[in-house]
């Protein structure tokens, strides 16, 4: 064994002990090698640092990531053959537009090179998920970042129907298929979509399912529900994840604007909401980790607390007219 690849295990190994401080101090001064396993590995250390809630220089670690990925990207081919597809998965989350289509579009090219390759099935399993995670992702930049482009809707379309034959029984391409959906302005179509992936997250729900990614899918099947009135599906999904992590201010946010929203509004409703909302203003003053704009989240809440007050103060439930939409405008934003 070389002793680059020495150090490459090394580094590895530190990077999965979580000791990714130690793991640059090793790998940053044998950068100049250019040697491809290396700059993935420093890449590597750099993103998990900057994920890291005590980081306080997370913005420069991300940039430096990136900077070593694209660096490794240029030691690969296409399809990642040398040093695997994840490093043209990551660029694609690291960056935006056309740029971030560009990487996806080589980390799908990566994964079908592999599953091609493949004979074990559980391996086989894991690059489908991935391929249709791909996907998904090159999705929401059409969604997002492209939205304006005249071919982004048929781009989705293709996109979500490729994803679709990967597996038709993710959860997250059925939430992608309902967000589509609901862009085109589809509500029937896309409420079925909501309902099938809420279906499919029950039967996948494990002990040994990622509660991490159990959760990021529930939050974003949430916000589609309550998007289409989909009450039960939103209050389910929100006790869901409260069960996983009963820590999760914008889980409680997001339960109190649907007992806000359910019509007829009684009694029971808003003290339920006024339940959700409250747990979640004590959580934010505790920790804003994983909250964009927490001020701003508070002050709708504090809100939206004081209408709940006046409401329950008098004899009857009133409901305001246009209240619901602006309570929802957070989700159009997010």
């Amino acid at each position: 064994m070389s002793s680059v690849q020495e150090l490459a295990v090394t580094a590895r190994s530190l990077i999965n002990d979580r000791e990714y401080e130690q793991a640059l101090q090793l790998l940053t001064p044998q950068l100049e090698t250019q040697d491809l396993a290396l700059l993935q590995l420093a890449a590597e250390a750099h993103l998990e640092i900057s994920s890291l809630a005590e980081t306080q220089d997370d913005v420069a670690h991300a940039q430096q990531a990136y900077a070593l990925f694209q660096a490794a990207a240029t030691k690969d081919d296409k399809s990642g053959s040398k040093g695997g597809f994840e490093k043209f998965l990551w660029l694609g989350q690291l960056s935006g537009g056309r740029e971030a289509v560009k990487w996806f579009r080589r980390g799908c090219d990566g994964i079908k090179r592999e599953l091609s390759e493949s004979q074990a099935s559980d391996r086989t399993r894991v690059l489908n998920k991935k391929l249709s995670g791909a996907l998904c992702s090159t999705i929401e930049v059409w969604m997002t970042d492209l939205c304006m482009e005249d071919e982004a809707e048929r781009m989705c379309d293709a996109l979500i129907a490729e994803a679709m034959m990967v597996d038709s029984d993710s959860p997250e391409n059925n939430a992608a298929l309902a967000s589509i959906r609901i862009s085109q302005q589809r509500p029937d179509d896309a409420a079925d979509a909501v309902r099938r992936a809420w279906e499919l997250q029950v039967q996948a729900a494990s002990d040994e399912t990622d509660e991490v990614a159990e959760i990021s899918s529930l939050k974003t099947l949430i916000k589609l529900a309550l998007e289409l009135s989909m009450f039960d599906v939103a209050e389910a999904a929100c006790q869901r994840v409260i069960q996983l992590d009963d820590q999760i201010a914008e889980v409680y946010y997001l339960a109190g604007i649907n007992y806000m929203q359910q019509q007829p509004r009684t009694r029971d409703s808003l003290t339920s909401a006024y339940e959700c909302l409250t747990n979640a203003i004590e959580l934010i003053k505790k920790s804003t980790d994983g909250v964009d704009d927490p001020e701003q989240l508070l002050k709708e809440m504090q809100s939206m607390v004081v209408q709940i007050e006046e409401m329950m103060s008098k004899d009857t439930i009133e409901d305001p007219a246009n209240e619901d939409d602006e309570w929802l405008d957070v989700l159009d934003d997010e």
